[in-house]
């Protein structure tokens, strides 16, 4: 659900909410989802136990104790390098360093100049941003394809695809899939919901 304005508050039981821009509202009940908590002036803090908890921009505070979850720490200025073993480490903006083991975490790879084509097997591969290849074998991963420049059209089936960025094109048919379609540019239709 992208953009202000969006109504949130859907019932998503195998889904993924995303909530993107200022002006949404965040502290619904999600127990089996994918919480992403973007863009400034969101609040931050939930009690996510089998969730993903993404803390997105600037100013939002990085350090929950999350276990079953997915820690997401983007933006400059949050702090990067704790020990995340059931966890998946997003590390996100210049100046981080990327390159770290991550057995059964996620390694999002974000930004330009950054190196991908890593061997990702239970791993979840984010290839983000400009200048990046995509077009990995990811059969038990979630593929997200980041920014503009990127080619889309995998075969993906237990993924998640997220195509983000204007220029990319959408309407895969993704089943047991969420196809969340972010940034203006984006033709939807795929039915996903």
């Amino acid at each position: 659900m992208d953009r202000a304005e969006i109504d949130v508050g859907q019932t998503l039981t195998p889904l993924l909410l995303i909530m993107d821009r200022a002006g949404m509202e965040v502290g619904q009940t999600l127990t089996p989802l994918l919480l992403i908590m973007d863009r400034a002036e969101m609040g931050v803090g939930q009690t996510l136990t089998p969730l993903l908890l993404i803390m997105d921009r600037a100013e939002m505070e990085v350090g929950q104790t999350l276990t079953p979850l997915l820690l997401i720490m983007d933006r400059a200025e949050m702090e990067v390098g704790q020990t995340l073993t059931p966890f998946l480490l997003i590390m996100d903006r210049a100046e981080m360093e990327v390159g770290q083991t991550l057995t059964p975490l996620l390694l999002i790879m974000d930004r330009a100049e950054m190196e991908v084509g890593q061997t990702l097997t239970p791993l979840l591969l984010i290839t983000d941003r400009a200048g990046m290849g995509v077009g990995q074998t990811l059969t038990p991963l979630l593929l997200i394809m980041d920014r503009a420049g990127m080619g889309v059209g995998e075969t993906l089936t237990p993924l998640l695809l997220i195509m983000d960025r204007a220029e990319m094109g959408v309407g895969q048919t993704l089943t047991p899939l969420l196809l969340i379609m972010d940034r203006a540019g984006m033709e939807s239709g795929d039915g996903g919901w």
